[in-house]
């Protein structure tokens, strides 16, 4: 860890950082799910599933960015997790869970399937992102709170695109 003239108390320090590194695997991880995840597709409204695809995982590195800012002001610099290993392009190969994110690697579907997106790996990372908040504040890092409140807004805007176009009703 970098020295700096931060006045957060070191376990609060610690706490933070240990949470922030769990969210930042986690949405490195949705990033790459959601860059990948309009292949094997078809349908009437692939380009636009392809599109919305394209913004999550874009939104997704924004998020990845701010999670980042965060860490290296309180004086850590962020460690981005390994790369997924790689998967067969016929689909076969296990789909492993990923430690404490909720979230699968990316598993092709085989044949194509008709064009959607899953809402779970997202809305699985909406919620750990607002546990995350109420983590924060109950430790009183409110600045920490405030980034994965900015970080909730930014996925709670997508989910929305996703719940919408997907016609699911939650």
């Amino acid at each position: 860890m970098q020295t700096d003239r931060n006045v957060v108390p070191d376990q609060t320090r610690q706490q933070s950082l240990s949470l922030l590194n769990l969210q930042l695997a986690a949405a490195a991880q949705l990033q790459d799910q959601m860059h990948h995840s309009s292949r094997n597709r078809l349908g009437a409204n692939f380009i636009m599933i392809d599109d919305l695809c394209a913004q999550v995982s874009s939104v997704m590195e924004v998020c990845s960015t701010l999670i980042s800012a965060r860490m290296a002001d309180l004086g850590q610099t962020a460690p981005w997790p390994a790369p997924p290993k790689p998967m067969l392009l016929d689909g076969s190969g296990p789909a492993e869970p990923l430690r404490d994110t909720g979230l699968r690697v990316f598993q092709p579907s085989g044949p194509m399937v008709m064009a959607s997106i899953e809402l779970a790996p997202l809305d699985a990372f909406g919620q750990s992102v607002l546990d995350a908040v109420t983590e924060a504040q109950a430790y009183g890092d409110m600045a920490t709170a405030e980034v994965m409140t900015a970080v909730w807004r930014c996925v709670d805007r997508q989910l929305w695109a996703v719940t919408i176009t997907s016609g699911e009703v939650r």
